[in-house]
């Protein structure tokens, strides 16, 4: 496949969708490298780049979709991008607290529990692509921080 417009490179994370096995897993851990650019803004500045990659992500899904054989094909990593980089905000700034993130993450995009499912069944659109993967970020945020109070 080649990324000759512009949406199927944002959709698929610069190419990261594009790896052999597991696209989502390659996009999940390229958002650690996205991650630890942006970590050092101040929070309020880090939620408007969130923000801004929300709507290009959401906005580069939709028109990949139509180029692409399904709405939410498993090269669109936009969405993996943006779940961890809602998950990794939050837990310790350390290899352990980015390796945490990522399981967690991975474990609540893969398994969907409810809702994340129901969203992800539902809507049949760029929004739904986003929108079960940023609730899969919020799980594991949850998930990771009792984690982290529970351990010593």
């Amino acid at each position: 496949m080649r990324l000759n417009h512009w949406s199927l490179w944002v959709a698929t994370g610069g190419g990261l969708g594009l790896l052999p096995h597991a696209p989502g897993t390659w996009g999940s851990i390229g958002a650690i490298f996205v991650y630890l650019l942006l970590c050092w803004v101040p929070l309020w500045a880090y939620s408007v780049i969130f923000i801004a990659l929300l709507l290009l992500g959401t906005a580069a899904t939709a028109r990949a979709g139509q180029r692409l054989p399904e709405h939410d094909d498993s090269r669109i990593v936009i969405d993996e991008i943006l779940g961890m980089l809602l998950t990794l905000v939050w837990l310790p700034q350390t290899a352990a607290g980015l390796t945490s993130g990522l399981i967690l993450f991975r474990v609540f995009d893969i398994l969907k529990p409810f809702p994340i499912r129901t969203i992800d069944r539902r809507l049949h659109n760029a929004w739904g692509v986003m929108l079960d993967d940023l609730l899969a970020g919020l799980f594991a945020t949850v998930a990771g921080l009792l984690l982290w109070r529970l351990l010593p």
